[in-house]
């Protein structure tokens, strides 16, 4: 799915949910699914262990 079929207000919410409560996050996807879901910045983005490189999606 790409980022904006989550409000901006719901992704905030998944990262309250990681980083304040423990919550659980798991994202899967091929090589350049991150950067054209449009992941590369933001509460998702922050989130994630890896870097996500725009430039080379």
């Amino acid at each position: 799915m790409e980022a904006s079929a989550f409000a901006p207000s719901k992704r905030r919410l998944m990262e309250t949910f990681v980083r304040k409560r423990g919550g659980g996050f798991l994202m899967m996807g091929g090589r350049k699914t991150f950067s054209e879901g449009v992941y590369v910045t933001g509460p998702i983005a922050d989130m994630l262990p890896v870097y996500l490189d725009a430039s080379r999606a």
